[in-house]
């Protein structure tokens, strides 16, 4: 439900009334208008709740600024420009500080995500929205899981977003997204034209490209591995080599290219050959042969561990610079070890 918009009598500071532009209430009996951007958008908002949650609004509103040196009353709310902001992003992040019904965020999508993080970040209000802003973050994951093949660029976005409010586990998930799901290069994600404004720090981006590039050798290495067990276990002996028998199998599970072209404009994401391996749609399927079926079968398992073994990134490692590579490879060597529940071994990373 989006805030109500009402026609308000407002204090010019002359002495005289005059009919304000439609004003949107966020709290009934708030004593500050804020008149955002450069349209000039009014807010009505309370100042009790903005200097309770945040120490930039409660120096602001202080009497050692001419802003809170203003009178300010339920009957004469204050009127303070804050022409700089952006006008729909500050007035969800007003939304979200005052209780009661939220702002309309149905078609709330990554980019205004990152918007809404810049401006909860500028007022230092991220601690007192963690669970607003974590409660949208999961959503859109939601919502993006259900297609992991659209809007990558807005992953690194939210991913983005949520290094800057510092949601740990929301980060991991997305770094571990990222490296599943995004087919290019990770310098892309710091383009203007392509996320504008939305930077992960240079250590991170670094991060995703070596364990990424790990991981799909590893990848190659292990479905062909898998595949000439299969064939094995079917006595299956092709006098040309197993090669072309083992690429066979894996053109059989829906995999268009292999060995895949990692570094090319056309490459398939880890992702697309999961699930292709866990979801084939070729022969593979309607073969009658038990043995073959159970081939197929370790195939799927060997790719379901794999998609499941990186968590993501440590937030406090890449905000410390002590990102261990060595020891992210290591929670995904996935054939030796169950792959472990944490992204990281620094017990005071916990949580």
């Amino acid at each position: 439900m989006p805030p109500v918009q009402k026609k308000a009598r407002l204090d010019r500071g002359d002495g005289a009334d005059a009919e304000a532009p439609a004003t949107e209430v966020i709290h009934p009996d708030g004593d500050i208008v804020f008149v955002v951007g450069a349209k000039q958008k009014q807010v009505l908002v309370h100042s009790a709740v903005l200097t309770t949650a945040s120490e930039v609004f409660s120096a602001l509103l202080s009497d050692r600024f001419h802003e809170g040196q203003q009178h300010r009353s339920a009957g004469s709310p204050a009127m303070i420009p804050l022409p700089d902001d952006d006008e729909d992003a500050t007035i969800q992040m007003l939304c979200l500080l005052h209780p009661g019904p939220s702002y309309d965020l149905v078609d709330f999508w990554p980019a205004q995500l990152f918007r809404l993080a810049s401006v909860i970040d500028k007022y230092c209000c991220k601690y007192a929205l963690d669970l607003q802003v974590e409660a949208l973050l999961l959503r859109l994951y939601k919502t993006w899981k259900k297609d992991r093949t659209g809007w990558h660029n807005d992953l690194g976005a939210l991913a983005t977003a949520a290094y800057m409010l510092e949601q740990s586990s929301c980060f991991q998930m997305f770094t571990a997204e990222l490296v599943l799901v995004y087919p290019s290069s990770y310098s892309a994600l710091s383009r203007p034209d392509i996320t504008p404004g939305a930077k992960l720090p240079v250590n991170a981006l670094l991060a995703l490209e070596e364990i990424r590039g790990s991981l799909r050798l590893l990848l190659q290495s292990d479905l062909e591995a898998k595949a000439v067990e299969h064939l094995d276990a079917r006595r299956d002996t092709s006098p040309n080599g197993s090669v072309a028998s083992r690429t066979d199998v894996l053109f059989h599970q829906g995999i268009s290219q292999w060995p895949p072209a990692w570094y090319t404009e056309s490459s398939l994401s880890l992702w697309e050959i999961l699930d292709c391996v866990q979801n084939p749609e070729g022969p593979s399927r309607q073969c009658p042969c038990g043995r073959h079926c159970e081939g197929v079968t370790q195939l799927q398992v060997a790719a379901k561990a794999f998609e499941e073994s990186f968590k993501g990134l440590c937030l406090k490692c890449v905000r410390e610079d002590t990102i261990d590579n060595a020891d992210l490879l290591d929670q995904c060597a996935w054939r030796f070890t169950p792959p472990r529940e944490d992204a990281c071994r620094n017990k005071e990373h916990a949580g």
